[in-house]
């Protein structure tokens, strides 16, 4: 049996500009994008991958990060371009 934790991200694009596009990994954010997680959502423990892109005034920039999610824990992926 997999353990689980509780999992919720949250996406924000400060300083947006008018020049933005967005960010694009396995969703797609256009614009003045935020999104918070407003609950927990159950998710299996164990390592959590994120890789993509975004373009801010014209520029791309790639990313890539992970996140442990921890058995019985709160566990959140805070991500600000």
């Amino acid at each position: 049996m997999v353990p689980y934790a509780n999992y919720r991200e949250t996406i924000n694009n400060i300083n947006c500009f008018d020049e933005t596009k967005g960010m694009y990994g396995p969703s797609i954010y256009d614009g003045c994008f935020v999104f918070i997680g407003s609950t927990y959502v159950k998710f299996p423990m164990g390592w959590m991958y994120y890789s993509g892109y975004y373009i801010k005034n014209g520029v791309r920039t790639d990313f890539k990060d992970s996140l442990f999610i921890q058995e019985n824990a709160n566990n959140e992926w805070v991500f600000e371009y």
